[in-house]
């Protein structure tokens, strides 16, 4: 995962600023990238790759679950994984439970170790 990306996937303790990206990741789903990215400006982001955007999207998924559970995020995201496209499958691309858990633990790990190296604390 890029520095720029794990800079963008460590959320801001300000309400607004999760609402703001809560609202960019949807109009992104919803009316595609370019025109998030024209109504946000979110150069930044545009500039990470699809694979690490569709890793931002796993951990910000994660971090908005109300209990926050590795297996139940890779059960749901494995089964939607099965009927996307395969350039359009979230993470590697994983269509089981445990490829697609190994994964998620994967970013959350990489994401511990690089806001330990920036004195941040962990989630």
């Amino acid at each position: 995962m890029s520095e720029k990306l794990l800079k963008l996937v460590r959320f801001s303790d300000d309400e607004d600023e999760q609402k703001a990206w809560q609202l960019y990741v949807d109009i992104m789903q919803r009316r595609g990238e370019d025109e998030a990215g024209r109504i946000f400006a979110a150069v930044r982001f545009r500039e990470a790759t699809e694979k690490e955007r569709r890793n931002f999207q796993i951990l910000w998924r994660y971090d908005l679950m109300e209990k926050q559970n590795v297996q139940e995020l890779a059960r749901q995201l494995a089964e939607e994984n099965k009927t996307r496209p395969t350039a359009d499958r979230y993470g590697n691309g994983a269509t089981t439970e445990r490829e697609m858990e190994n994964h998620i633990r994967y970013l959350l790990k990489a994401r511990r170790k690089a806001d330990k190296t920036k004195g941040k604390s962990t989630r």
